[in-house]
């Protein structure tokens, strides 16, 4: 994302939002960015494949 991070996103819903279900749609499953998100409040994570050549 150009403007934050997905974990800096969830620390701010989640501010605002206690309740808020967050979960990440993201190629980074199993790596320290899926890991911060999860620290910060998202619920769960929804991998999505990637062609990394």
């Amino acid at each position: 994302m150009p403007v934050m991070d997905g974990a800096e996103a969830t620390r701010r819903i989640i501010e605002n939002n206690p309740k808020a279900n967050i979960y990440l749609f993201t190629a980074y499953a199993g790596t320290e960015t899926e890991s911060e998100a999860l620290k910060a409040g998202a619920k769960g994570t929804i991998g999505k494949g990637a062609d990394w050549n």
